[in-house]
């Protein structure tokens, strides 16, 4: 336990952690989004509608995410010695400095993307994706209408097959009707 406390206390893991994890992070996210939202190609391959549509929060999550990283880099190595405090105190702010720059850069990346997609939503370039009962009901509703159609054929159909059979008999008066059968 010992170890994994020394390590974890390290200046170059707090540095890290508090610097290069947070802006790392963010960077890597905001290539994603950037290709997502470029190239339809590359949305349909690797994302999908609800991922394409979390980016915005994404960001602020991860801005969040290096505020608290950065407050607990400046927290964890500061000193309340009267003799140390001032290189404590400088410790703290740069891990302060890098907190709210994390989530300043996340909240403004988030605003630019949530109107992109918000513009790539309403071109229709980008389509929520039906869901299985969606489906199924829209099959049904297809069979229903063509069920429809085909009853309003028949019927007219029907009705032609029945006419001819009264101009026939109406033509042929001579035509004798069948004596009932006797059981």
């Amino acid at each position: 336990m010992e170890t994994l406390s020394k390590v974890f206390l390290t200046p170059e893991f707090s540095s890290f952690l508090s610097y290069k994890l947070p802006y790392s992070l963010i960077i890597l996210w905001l290539f994603y989004s950037i290709m997502v939202s470029s190239s339809k190609f590359l949305r349909k391959r690797i994302s999908n509608y609800y991922v394409f549509e979390s980016i915005p929060g994404v960001f602020v999550t991860l801005g969040l995410l290096g505020t608290f990283l950065g407050i607990t880099s400046g927290l964890i190595h500061f000193n309340t010695d009267p003799e140390l405090i001032k290189v404590s105190i400088q410790g703290l702010l740069e891990g302060l400095k890098n907190a709210f720059l994390t989530s300043i850069l996340g909240i403004i990346l988030s605003l630019i993307f949530s109107k992109i997609i918000k513009f790539k939503i309403g071109l229709g370039s980008v389509k929520e994706p039906i869901s299985q009962e969606s489906e199924l009901l829209q099959t049904i509703d297809q069979t229903l209408n063509k069920m429809i159609d085909q009853g309003h054929q028949n019927n007219e159909l029907q009705k032609t097959n029945l006419n001819e059979i009264l101009k026939k008999l109406e033509g042929n008066s001579t035509v004798e009707i069948p004596p009932k059968l006797s059981t």
